[in-house]
């Protein structure tokens, strides 16, 4: 269980069935969503890993706006087929807050000739003059015009298909390297994205406002472990397993990635 949600009861006692997957479904609890994931790889940054549990069984009692109570370490979902009770009071607490760390030079440039590999052709960017040119600023020193970022975030957040569209996942990927190494930045746009009513999916919302606390899913939390430490074989590995990520999510991440490594080195450049 991510760190974020813990106790699951603090948002509320009565949720709803928001949406239902292949492998995921989402709870509304008040304003909050909650995720849960059949998946021993990912953990949402506002999430629930369900493991050794039937999946078939469990869907069977997951129809769009079921009625559920919350309890600090149970969740009940009433259902047409019957009652189910999903217990969590075994799970572990996931710290997924990614921290700021000072900039080593060596391991920023091999984190971009590393992301260079990648083929951004097959990512989902769109083909837009309105978008490339927002995507340009993002890379450009200083950002501190809260205006400029609204502007830019009207362009880029929503922008795309799929339950994150592709201008989302790229932000969120440059928001962690911003994270990591300008906290100036990273709090500008944190301000900004809480304060604007985005344009997007609720779910890719919901990562947005977490994002703008520094939590972020398991797939990034381990990168930033590996960049931290310089370990640079899992940080390849790590690029590649969040490269096949959704159908084009990973990779519109990793171009968010590599437009906030292009920042940071042209802003040290800049400065010498």
């Amino acid at each position: 269980m991510s760190e974020s949600i813990f106790p699951i009861n603090k948002f509320g006692k009565i949720g709803k069935i928001h949406s239902v997957f292949e492998t995921t479904f989402n709870i509304n609890v008040g304003d909050q969503l909650i995720h849960f994931s059949f998946n021993s790889n990912f953990l949402s940054s506002f999430g629930i890993k369900i493991l050794n549990e039937d999946i078939s069984y469990i869907k069977k009692y997951l129809q769009k706006n079921n009625i559920i109570s919350i309890k600090e370490n149970e969740i009940v979902i009433y259902s047409n087929v019957g009652i189910l009770k999903l217990d969590f009071s075994s799970i572990d607490i996931v710290p997924l807050t990614v921290e700021t760390i000072q900039i080593n030079l060596e391991m920023t440039k091999k984190l971009q000739e590393l992301i260079s590999e990648f083929d951004f052709n097959q990512s989902g960017l769109p083909d837009d003059t309105r978008f490339k040119n927002s995507l340009q600023i993002l890379k450009t020193p200083y950002l501190n015009d809260p205006d400029i970022l609204t502007e830019i975030l009207s362009i880029i957040v929503g922008n795309g298909i799929g339950l994150t569209p592709t201008g989302d996942d790229l932000l969120i990927g440059y928001m962690f390297i911003m994270r990591m190494y300008d906290s100036n930045v990273f709090d500008l746009f944190g301000k900004v994205i809480s304060k604007e009513k985005l344009s997007t999916t609720d779910i890719s919302r919901e990562y947005l406002r977490q994002c703008a606390e520094g939590v972020f899913s398991s797939p990034l939390y381990k990168l930033f472990e590996y960049i931290k430490v310089r370990d640079t074989l899992q940080v390849k590995r790590q690029l590649y397993k969040i490269s096949k990520l959704g159908g084009t999510s990973g990779l519109d991440t990793l171009a968010g990635i590599n437009a906030g490594i292009d920042y940071i080195i042209e802003r040290i450049n800049q400065n010498g």
